[in-house]
């Protein structure tokens, strides 16, 4: 468990803990339960928010954004669950039961229920569009980024309820009352101040290829984005239809003036790039962001790329040295040969060395990537080396399971898990 899991999962016990430990007034067994959950389900709903804002310091917890993003996805559909539980469970109260209305409730006289009602359609809406990924991105990022203001709603609904079910004066009322601020702070940041940090470059080619497009961008600016062999950034390009932030993996060396991206065409926004892209535009980049960075791997290392998953090794290879002495074995996962990307530049710096192997791996042919293939071209002990593994979810699961069962630490297995949706 990373120890960015851990920070929510502290949350949520120091929540219960306040919560049932400190309660502020004689509720049912079902009302503390019911009202634990909403509570939860909001403390969830924040740290999504939080997710969303893409804090660097978090992304260390959490061993990369990918990570984050995954944690975000999987928060978002156990805050569905938790909402309705909470809302089909939470007791009913009539009116002698209920105490003299107080604070926000007090101030405007708006039923608490209803906009709890509202609250919970327009939940249902938003995770179900945010999980539905035939949407086009462009349509699907409009809604998902209302999800702070349908956060501030869960809140203005928290403190219209009656007086027993939730007290802002009590310790547990406290706490989701600095939830509510935290996570209407992150939004409004993520809203107003990321793009700032993001840095300004002019695009110079774009390079079509057989089945990927090259961007080529140069900095508009002294200023330049630093980053890491393996690492990716968000790039937003100042043309029309073209405007939203997507996430693609440098492909260029760190010690290259310009930067670029290698994006294959996969839907609507790539085929855009390839076919309606046009250079001298203006650009920014967001970032960097990522943990797959093989320079932190040790002397003996083993790559694995599927298709497009070959990017950030591309980087990592440009980057290299002629007496760089690392072992270093590539096994390069196509269809066809002649859909590898890059090819001839990575069979002059692993051709005649050493220390390097390549291997070209067609999947038409019946080769694929698997444990036993390593143990075949491999003169070591397989659990020895760093295994970094980028390309299709089947196959980084796959080997994954089968390194662990081989007995090779889960800390020698790195592999880029980054899905934006």
């Amino acid at each position: 468990m990373s120890r960015g899991v851990g920070y929510i999962l502290a949350t949520i016990i120091l929540f219960a803990g306040l919560h049932f430990g400190l309660s502020w007034n004689d509720l049912s067994m079902r009302a503390m339960i019911t009202t634990f959950i909403g509570g939860s389900a909001f403390i969830l709903m924040a740290w999504a928010i939080v997710l969303a804002a893409r804090p660097g310091w978090l992304e260390t917890a959490f061993g990369g954004l990918d990570r984050m993003y995954q944690i975000h996805k999987f928060i978002g559909v156990n805050i569905l669950l938790l909402m309705l539980v909470h809302f089909i469970g939470i007791p009913k109260l009539d009116a002698a039961q209920r105490l003299p209305a107080e604070g926000l409730s007090a101030a405007t006289g708006v039923p608490g229920g209803i906009v709890g009602m509202i609250t919970m359609i327009l939940l249902i809406l938003s995770v179900v569009i945010s999980l539905n990924r035939k949407i086009p991105y462009h349509i699907w990022i409009k809604p998902h980024r209302l999800m702070g203001v349908l956060f501030a709603c869960v809140a203005f609904h928290m403190f219209l309820s009656p007086p027993q079910i939730f007290n802002g004066k009590s310790a547990s009322g406290m706490f989701l009352t600095l939830i509510a601020a935290i996570g209407i702070f992150a939004y409004l940041y993520r809203q107003i101040a990321r793009n700032r940090k993001a840095v300004s470059y002019k695009l110079e080619v774009v390079n079509k290829l057989s089945r990927a497009t090259e961007i080529v961008l140069a900095p508009s600016s002294d200023a330049k984005i630093e980053f890491s062999s393996g690492q990716f950034g968000f790039l937003t390009l100042d043309q029309k239809g073209m405007e939203e932030p997507h996430p693609f993996t440098i492909s260029s060396a760190p010690s290259d003036n310009n930067v670029r991206f290698t994006v294959k065409v996969l839907g609507d926004f790539t085929r855009k790039v390839r076919d309606e892209l046009k250079a001298g535009i203006s650009a920014k980049i967001e970032g960097p962001y990522g943990r797959f960075n093989m320079d932190a791997g040790g002397d003996h290392q083993v790559w694995v790329a599927g298709g497009v998953g070959i990017t950030p090794f591309l980087s990592a290879m440009r980057a290299m040295a002629d007496d760089d002495s690392r072992n270093i074995t590539l096994f390069y996962c196509v269809q066809e040969r002649d859909q590898a990307l890059f090819l001839e530049e990575f069979e002059a710096k692993f051709s005649d060395h050493k220390s390097r192997k390549l291997i070209i791996l067609e999947s038409n042919n019946k080769e694929f990537a698997t444990v036993d293939l390593i143990k075949e071209t491999a003169a070591y002990d397989i659990t020895q080396p760093d295994y970094y593994l980028c390309g299709p979810k089947p196959m980084i699961d796959g080997l994954k399971s089968a390194l662990k069962k081989e007995g090779t630490s889960k800390d020698k297995i790195h592999f880029e898990a980054f899905e934006f949706r």
